[in-house]
């Protein structure tokens, strides 16, 4: 279902020639230490997604992908409002939970890619990147220490 929405999306940007920016967040040390929760894991992400849903934009879409993941496509968004979107997200994040922070990858079409698997691909890259940095963090894929 997110997929055909990224999809349905990226067709509309593609005709109206407008940027379209996707994300992808996820949950740090989410698979890995059950004792940084007090919670539960779905309660970690529900908690989480409610935070997110409560500041993003109205007609941007924020969707469960897998386990400690969410897919966020930010429509008419270009790469510089994309990455303080995202660090405005990832901020927030951390100011609610004292347990909780989260890595984010942003993509923009045109620019990284036109399909949703390309911008897919280079999002999850991204965010790996963020996640070998330490977590906590956002990457683009246009920064600079990241490959293509």
């Amino acid at each position: 279902m997110f997929i055909s929405c990224l999809d349905s999306e990226l067709s509309r940007a593609k005709r109206h020639s407008e940027k379209l920016s996707f994300a992808v967040i996820e949950v740090d040390n989410f698979e890995n230490n059950n004792e940084t929760y007090t919670y539960s894991r779905e309660e970690v992400l529900k908690n989480t997604a409610q935070l997110i849903i409560n500041h993003i934009y109205p007609y941007d879409l924020l969707a469960r992908l897998e386990r400690g993941r969410f897919g966020w496509i930010l429509p008419w968004v270009n790469q510089d409002l994309s990455k303080r979107a995202a660090e405005r997200v990832r901020g927030l994040v951390e100011l609610h939970s004292s347990s909780v922070t989260v890595s984010i990858g942003v993509v923009t079409y045109p620019d990284d890619g036109d399909t949703y698997e390309k911008l897919l691909e280079k999002a999850l890259g991204a965010v790996s990147e963020a996640k070998l940095r330490g977590g906590n963090c956002v990457v683009q894929s246009k920064d600079k220490k990241f490959g293509s």
